[in-house]
C-alpha cells in the first residue's frame, strides 16, 4: 500500500512539474504562488499575500526591472505607480491574473502545498 501511495505521489509530482514548468500553465503557477505564500495560514491569507506581492513586488524584483532603483531607492513609490500605469494600459492580462487568484480552490491549494513540500521547495 505504501508503494501505491509513493507511486501516486510521484505521478502527482511529475504532473506538477510538467504542467507548471514545461507547459507554463498559468493556473498551476498561480496556485503554486499561493502555496508558497501560505506558510502558516489558509487560503484567505495566501490569497491576500499573493495579491499584495503582485501589486507590490519585493524591492529586489523592482530593482531588477528598474535598475535606477539600485542607486535611488527613494524613488520606489514612484516606480510602483509607473509599474501600475504600465500594467493597466499595456498589459491587461495581468489584471486577469489577479482575478484568477481568487478562483483557486482549497483543494488545489492543498494539493499544491503537498507537491511543494514533496519537491522540497515549500519555502521558495
Amino acid at each position: 500500500n505504501a508503494n501505491n501511495q509513493a507511486d501516486e505521489f510521484t505521478l502527482l509530482l511529475a504532473e506538477h512539474v510538467l504542467q507548471s514548468s514545461v507547459l507554463a500553465n498559468d493556473d498551476k503557477k498561480i496556485a503554486s504562488d499561493m502555496a508558497s505564500s501560505s506558510e502558516n495560514g489558509g487560503r484567505k491569507k495566501a490569497k491576500k499575500r499573493t495579491i499584495w506581492r503582485a501589486i507590490f513586488p519585493p524591492k529586489e524584483q523592482m530593482q531588477f526591472v528598474y535598475p535606477v532603483l539600485k542607486k535611488a531607492m527613494w524613488l520606489l513609490p514612484l516606480y510602483y505607480l509607473v509599474r501600475w500605469f504600465h500594467v493597466l494600459f499595456t498589459r491587461p492580462g495581468r489584471i486577469n491574473k489577479l482575478k484568477k487568484i481568487g478562483q483557486v480552490s482549497n483543494e488545489e491549494l492543498s494539493l499544491m502545498q503537498r507537491l511543494r513540500i514533496g519537491l522540497g521547495i515549500e519555502n521558495i
